[in-house]
C-alpha cells in the first residue's frame, strides 16, 4: 500500500513539473542512446588516446564553466529559457555528431556537449521553487527516478542499433535517433515557455561575491575541510578511466556492443534499489563504515576488471558494480562535516574544487593508457581507492 502511496503522490505533483520532468526524461534519453559511443566513434575516426584524454579534459573544464554561468545567472534569468539554452545545445552537438565525416567536426561537437550544463543549476532552481514545501522532496525524487530511467533504456535503444560490431555508419544512426528525442523535448519546451506566464525576475544578480569568499575561507580553515578536500582530490583522479572504458571494453576484451550496452543498463538499473539500501544502512552502522567498504569493493572490482577476457563476465561485474555505490552515505556524511547553515557553501566549494581537479584526469589516463597499457589506468585508480580509504578513514573525522 505504501509503494501505491508514493506513486500517487508523484502524480499530485504540479503540472508544470511533471511537463518539466517529461522533457528532462526525453533529453537524458537522448543523452544516453549515444553517450556510451562517443569514444569509440572518435577513435574510429582517427583520434588517438592521448588525444582523447585531451578532449575531456577540456569537456572538464567546460563543463566548470557552464555550471559557473548557469548558476550565477539562473537567479535572474528566466529559468525557463536557461534550460532551453542548454538543451539547444544538446541538440546542436548531436546535429554535428551525425554530419561529422572528418574528426574536426566531431571534435568540435563533443566539447560543446558540456556547454549544456548551463541548464542544469536552472532546472534545479526551478523545481525548487515551483514545488510546495511539503513535496519538494517527491519532486526531485520524481525527476532523479525518471532520470535513472532515461539512464537505463538509452543503452537498450541502442542495442537495435549497434548489436555486434561498432562502426561509423552505425554510431552515426545513433546519433540521428537523439537527434530526434532531444528535438522533440525542445519542442515540448518552447510550446511551455509559449504558454505560461513570464515569471518575476531579479534585473541583476544580488549575490555577494565578498561575502562568498569570506564564507569559503571560513571554511576551508577547518583542518577536517581540508583533509576532505584531498580525499575529492583523490576521488575526482579516477575519472582518468572515463574515456576509455567503452574503448577497452571493445578493443581489449572483444566484447559484442550488445553486451556493453546491457551491462550499464544492468548497473544503473540495480543502482536504483541499491543506492536506497547504502543510505538505510548508512543510518545505522554509520556513513564511514558504508563509504569504506564500497570503496574496498570498488578497488577489488576495478581490479578484477583488468583480468576479465570474456564479454559476459562483463554482466557478473556489472551485477556487482550495483553494489559499490557510496554517494548517498557520501552526502549525508559531507552533510554532517559543518554546521547546518554552512551546508550549502560547502557544496559550492566541493564542486568547484572537484571540477578543478577533475580537468587533468583525462589527460593522465590517456597518457597512461598509450605509453604504458591500456589497463594502466584501471591499475591506477585500483591504487586511488585505497590511498582514498587510508586517508578517509584515518584522517578524516567529524
Amino acid at each position: 500500500m505504501k509503494t501505491f502511496s508514493v506513486l500517487r503522490s508523484f502524480f499530485r505533483l504540479e503540472p508544470s513539473l511533471l511537463f518539466i520532468s517529461f522533457s528532462n526524461f526525453l533529453i537524458w534519453l537522448s543523452v544516453y542512446i549515444s553517450y556510451l559511443y562517443n569514444s569509440p566513434f572518435l577513435v574510429n575516426l582517427g583520434t588517438s588516446p592521448t588525444l582523447l584524454g585531451i578532449i575531456y579534459l577540456v569537456q572538464n573544464f567546460t563543463s566548470l564553466l557552464a555550471y559557473f554561468l548557469g548558476g550565477w545567472t539562473a537567479d535572474f534569468w528566466d529559468k525557463r529559457k536557461l534550460i532551453f539554452l542548454g538543451w539547444s545545445i544538446y541538440v546542436l552537438s548531436f546535429f554535428l555528431l551525425f554530419i561529422s565525416w572528418n574528426v574536426n567536426i566531431a571534435l568540435i561537437a563533443i566539447i560543446l556537449i558540456p556547454f549544456s550544463h548551463i541548464a542544469s543549476p536552472a532546472l534545479f532552481s526551478f523545481i525548487a521553487n515551483v514545488a510546495s514545501e511539503n513535496n519538494r522532496g517527491t519532486a526531485f525524487g520524481f525527476l532523479n527516478a525518471i532520470n535513472y530511467s532515461a539512464a537505463a533504456f538509452g543503452p537498450i535503444i541502442a542495442t537495435f542499433i549497434v548489436s555486434e560490431e561498432v562502426t561509423v555508419e552505425r554510431v552515426r544512426l545513433l546519433y540521428v535517433c537523439s537527434f530526434i528525442i532531444s528535438l522533440l523535448s525542445l519542442l515540448m519546451l518552447t510550446i511551455f515557455i509559449a504558454m505560461s506566464p513570464s515569471p518575476k525576475i531579479d534585473s541583476k544578480p544580488s549575490s555577494s561575491y565578498r561575502k562568498s569568499f569570506e564564507a569559503f575561507s571560513k571554511l576551508l580553515s577547518k583542518k577536517v575541510v581540508l583533509y576532505y578536500l584531498i580525499t575529492y582530490f583523490i576521488l575526482s583522479q579516477m575519472s582518468m578511466v572515463a574515456p576509455f572504458t567503452t574503448v577497452y571494453m571493445l578493443n581489449v576484451i572483444k566484447s559484442p556492443a550488445y553486451v556493453i550496452n546491457l551491462s550499464f543498463s544492468i548497473t544503473t538499473l540495480l543502482g536504483i534499489p541499491t543506492t536506497m539500501l547504502f543510505g538505510k544502512l548508512s543510518d545505522k552502522l554509520g556513513r564511514k563504515v558504508l563509504i569504506v567498504v564500497a570503496h574496498t569493493a570498488n578497488a577489488f572490482l576495478t581490479l578484477w576488471f583488468t583480468y576479465i577476457n570474456n564479454a559476459y563476465f562483463l554482466l557478473v561485474y556489472a551485477i556487482l558494480k550495483a553494489f559499490t555505490d557510496y554517494s548517498s552515505p557520501l552526502l549525508a556524511f559531507e552533510a554532517e562535516l559543518v554546521n547546518p547553515d554552512e551546508r550549502g557553501k560547502l557544496r559550492g566549494l566541493l564542486y568547484i574544487f572537484k571540477s578543478i581537479f577533475s580537468i587533468p584526469a583525462p589527460l593522465l589516463g590517456g597518457f597512461l593508457w598509450s605509453d604504458i597499457s591500456p589497463k594502466a589506468p584501471y591499475y591506477a585508480v585500483s591504487f586511488l581507492e585505497v590511498l582514498y580509504v587510508l586517508i578517509f578513514t584515518f584522517l578524516v573525522r567529524v
